[in-house]
């Protein structure tokens, strides 16, 4: 036999050993209350019942109910072995309250409190936190459990003695026992051990992700904190205090434990209670029918009463169970019922479905949420290749709680194929029965000496159903067992034997629609592949006519480029109408275009579109770096930082702006993806004009210097510093991080030169002052006369705080420079030259406000000079 299946039926054996044990300590425990309560009437009984022995009474019931019941549920279950230990003990220690609250002999009662202990101290601090580790899936630390039982059973040899029980209190509700030093260390290891699988517990709920085992785990741990809470009430009685304990409620935590263990068994629980409900309410209704003659017939017809009685049960007995069954069927549906109900449902169901894909989903669906099965398969005739194909499904709902992670469990339809020549589908084929049980398949395996293996479906099913059409089997359906392990009842077999034969009809249909289906897709297969091919042609075609296209704009938009920029003026609108074109080329690119002056850190012009305002914020900060090799990856790393990696960052190139002596005057940055050898080549045209156009502004611009010259100096005049300042001006807009400075300077006492020495005197003063100013500037610096004894520096690409340095240079040159000649009477006159300076920057104020701000601060600069200097310079040559 299946070797699987006889571990299920060891286990449904151990199950109905532990529940019948359970039954006879019941029963055992009956008997003896009803043999210590002997002497006690009735009304003594009920007085000292109502009220404080209703709460003990009320959980020693629920306790015992569950212990029984939960075993007819899930009988595979470790949860549910650990469960009904635990509801034994509780149902012995509201037992032992219970009496406690009715006898009145000391010695019977500490007995009575010693034995009842005995049991809890053995199974509850171990069954407790075995409980919370299964629950939780916890897989280490399990010697703390081994160490819980091992010390539960230490714990419960010392119960029958004095260290444990010393005495009894008698109080109000009825005795108590009274406690010693080994119950205080019971005590706080019961304590310990409930608030340890608290905890672990609570941990498992915030980490678990699966809604089911976290709804599980929530009422379990409400159950032991309930428990923790009511149990604690306990301790002052224990301690002599006349407090009524509260622990004899805790049918309340019972019922939140057995909730979380098996509420997904509602639907199988409500049936066993509708089955109890029925037998008990039957053999009521006919118990009290049978005691009629009792009530109507003269005291001494004894013998009438007998016979009339039981004939009134004989005839009554049907018919009252029918009566009964109608009634009880308006609250609570009997099984068969709602199955026939639900498979009316299916047949609507199936009747919308044309694919046997599709129509083994909807059986499966509907088999796992009716029955809990573990799997579901179904294989389908297919003659022609000599097999049985189709598909089997794990079920991927925990329906029992607490079972495998939804990843231990396949998901979604797995193909499946089985051979025609399987010995145990020629069984099933030659036996036409409508249902074949795993009994039945054990048989042929002996019959035919076929061993056991894990993997074959027709071996590991639980159910086979043969779908029958016209004496041919179309189909089979193997079923899983369910995963609570319990047998298939009379009223399910013959569901899936009704399943069998309306299921023939519909796989019929499917197969004649999926045959239609086939052709119409094989024909438009091959339509769509004649439609491919002209699709290809054409687009072969397109893309022809694309190209063309694309080289006709290429070439208009070069043609109108090479005619217009000889119009443009500025190199910055030069530059911004060469990226329009391109952009109208390469509507996927971003473009960028830098001019440099002498030095690559400085910037003359420049222009960007379909780039960032961010990402030209990187490219001008690492300008310097943009003909490295590997700047696409510093652009991309760069930006990373700025923009966030969630940015999906472009290819970035760099292209060269080259003249004729290969001098690089700037370069172009091209955003987007890689490019093509084409678009690559197009820009490289673009760019050689655009650079030869721009250089040849270059010269023209160096011309106009050369003719914007001041004729004392031999440097710029007004006229080009406006212009270049201008110029500059614009570009600061268009870059405002690409800073610049202007520093004025004024010559301080040149009319007093003038006045006292000539007019020659002061003009060498000036030529002097320039001659040094221009020592100082950079070759990217425009220097200026502004006129009379005004100069002006425009520092390009530079702050306030690196002109600042400039100023220092112009001041340690200041030191050492002065005015020497002879006089008429041949004494060598040297007179200090000295000049007022003033320095701003666009990173100070707005471009158009940096000359105003210079100036000013020239001014200050010359008043200061006035105030302390200048009597003491000149005072020995006026």
């Amino acid at each position: 036999m299946n070797k699987i299946f006889s571990a299920y039926t060891n286990k449904e054996l151990l199950a109905g050993i532990l529940r019948s044990f359970l039954a006879v300590i019941y029963i055992s425990l009956l008997a003896l209350s009803t043999w210590l309560c002997r002497d006690f009437s009735f009304g003594y009984i009920a007085d000292r019942i109502v009220p404080y022995g209703l709460p003990p009474l009320l959980t020693l019931l629920c306790a015992a109910f569950l212990s029984l019941f939960v075993l007819t549920l899930e009988q595979t279950r470790t949860e549910t072995l650990l469960f009904s230990i635990l509801c034994l003990a509780f149902a012995g220690l509201n037992l032992d309250i219970f009496l406690l609250g009715i006898i009145t002999d000391p010695q019977t009662a500490l007995l009575i409190s010693r034995v009842d202990h005995f049991m809890l101290a053995l199974v509850q601090l171990g069954a407790n936190l075995h409980l919370a580790y299964l629950v939780c899936e916890k897989k280490d630390n399990w010697w703390i459990v081994y160490l819980a039982y091992g010390v539960g059973v230490v714990m419960a040899l010392f119960t029958p003695t004095n260290l444990y029980f010393q005495g009894i209190y008698t109080y109000y509700w009825g005795l108590f026992a009274k406690k010693a030093i080994m119950y205080d260390v019971m005590s706080t290891l019961w304590f310990i051990g409930t608030i340890y699988g608290i905890i672990i517990l609570f941990f498992s709920y915030r980490k678990t992700a699966d809604s089911h085992k976290k709804d599980t785990i929530k009422f379990i741990l409400l159950g032991f904190v309930c428990t923790a809470a009511l149990s604690l009430t306990n301790t002052p009685a224990m301690y002599g205090y006349e407090v009524y304990p509260l622990g004899t409620f805790t049918f309340i935590s019972l019922f939140l434990l057995a909730y979380g263990l098996f509420k997904y068994n509602l639907r199988i629980a409500m049936q066993q209670l509708r089955t109890v409900i029925s037998v008990v309410g039957h053999l009521s209704i006919i118990t009290a029918a049978g005691f009629v003659p009792a009530i109507f017939l003269p005291d001494n017809s004894y013998h009438l009463k007998l016979v009339m009685g039981i004939i009134i049960v004989a005839l009554l007995y049907h018919p009252a169970y029918r009566i009964w069954d109608i009634f009880l069927s308006l609250f609570l549906k009997r099984s068969s019922a709602m199955l026939q109900k639900e498979l009316y449902a299916l047949v609507y169901n199936l009747s919308g479905i044309h694919h046997l894909n599709q129509i083994h989903q909807e059986i499966c669906t509907w088999l796992f949420k009716l029955f809990m099965n573990s799997r579901c398969a179904m294989i389908f005739a297919d003659m022609e290749f000599g097999i049985y194909a189709g598909w089997h499904t794990m079920n991927p709902e925990p329906y029992t709680g607490l079972f495998n992670k939804a990843k231990d469990i396949p998901s979604g339809d797995i193909p499946l194929s089985i051979s025609v020549s399987h010995p145990i589908l020629k069984k099933i084929t030659a036996s036409h029965t409508r249902l074949i049980t795993h009994t039945m398949v054990d048989q042929w395996m002996d019959e035919l000496q076929i061993e056991t293996d894990p993997e074959d479906h027709l071996q590991q099913a639980s159910m086979i159903i043969p779908i029958f059409s016209q004496s041919r089997i179309l189909s089979l359906l193997l079923i899983g067992n369910k995963l609570n392990e319990r047998s298939y009842s009379k009223s399910e077999k013959m569901i899936f034997e009704n399943i069998g034969a309306v299921l023939g009809p519909f796989i019929e249909n499917a197969k004649l629609l999926e045959r239609l289906e086939q052709k119409v897709v094989n024909r438009t297969h091959d339509l769509n592949k004649a439609l491919e091919n002209v699709k290809q042609t054409n687009k072969k075609i397109s893309k022809n006519s694309a190209i063309i296209e694309k080289q006709t704009d290429i070439f208009l938009s070069f043609f109108e480029t090479s005619t217009r920029i000889h119009d443009i003026e500025e190199l910055h609108e030069l530059f911004a109408d060469t990226l329009n074109q391109l952009r109208s080329l390469f509507p996927h690119l971003g473009f960028g275009i830098i001019h440099e002056g002498g030095r690559t850190e400085v910037i003359e012009s420049g222009a960007f579109i379909g780039v960032s305002e961010k990402e030209q914020t990187v490219i001008l900060e690492n300008r310097q770096h943009l003909t490295s090799q590997n700047i696409n990856q510093v652009l991309i790393k760069k930006l990373s930082l700025n923009a966030g990696p969630e940015i999906q960052a472009p290819f970035w190139t760099v292209l060269p702006m080259q003249i004729g002596d290969n001098r690089i005057i700037g370069k172009i940055i091209i955003k987007g993806p890689k490019m093509d050898q084409m678009t690559n080549k197009v820009i490289s045209i673009f760019l050689a004009q655009v650079s030869v156009a721009a250089h040849n502004k270059i010269l023209m611009r160096k011309l106009e210097t050369t003719t914007n010259t001041d004729g004392m100096t031999g440097i710029a005049n007004r006229a080009f510093f406006d212009q270049r300042l201008k110029n500059t001006i614009k570009n600061s807009n268009l870059f405002p991080e690409i800073y610049f400075s202007i520093l004025m300077i004024d010559i301080n006492g040149l009319k007093r030169i003038n006045d006292n020495f000539g007019h020659d005197k002061g003009d060498e003063m000036i030529k002097q002052v320039a001659d040094i100013l221009s020592s100082i500037c950079r070759e990217t610096d425009t220097l200026s006369r502004m006129g009379g004894d005004e100069f002006i520096i425009l520092l390009a690409s530079t702050g306030s705080v690196q002109a600042k340095a400039t100023v220092d240079r112009i001041r340690q040159k200041e030191e050492k420079l002065f005015l020497v000649f002879t006089e008429k009477n041949q004494k060598k006159v040297s007179i200090p030259i000295r000049f007022s300076l003033g320095v701003a920057g666009s990173d100070e104020v707005l471009p158009e406000k940096v000359m105003k701000l210079a100036d000013q601060r020239m001014y200050l600069d010359k008043e200061t000079f006035y105030q302390n200097t200048i009597e003491n310079l000149y005072s020995g040559h006026s």
